[in-house]
């Protein structure tokens, strides 16, 4: 059995998810996995969220994955307070979601 290990590496995704968004985070996954990562989805429907995350949850059991959902107010706040951990990419799934990305990772914004 695999012990819990607080994520240090945290991907952030704004709008709605789809296939090309779980593809990229199963590649944070690889490299970032072993450490842990935490997902946001940040104004995101959760159920639709979690029937794509599903499958996913169930091939990896070997590292630490979080999920959270939230508002786009909360994440600024959260990041500012350093609460966030390492923030290693912010994915949108249209160029409009981006409008809600604090302007502190708008470098690190991917739009998919």
């Amino acid at each position: 059995m695999t012990k819990y290990k607080k994520p240090s590496a945290t991907v952030l995704i704004y709008g709605e998810i789809s296939e090309k968004i779980i593809d990229r985070l199963r590649g944070f996954l690889r490299v970032h996995g072993s450490r842990g990562l935490r997902v946001i989805l940040v104004n995101s429907s959760s159920l639709k969220a979690f029937e794509y995350l599903r499958e996913m949850l169930l091939d990896n059991s070997s590292f630490t994955l979080e999920i959270y959902t939230t508002s786009s107010d909360l994440v600024e706040k959260l990041y500012s307070s350093s609460k966030l951990g390492e923030v290693v990419a912010v994915l949108a799934s249209n160029p409009d979601a981006t409008k809600l990305v604090p302007i502190s990772l708008s470098d690190k914004v991917i739009v998919i």
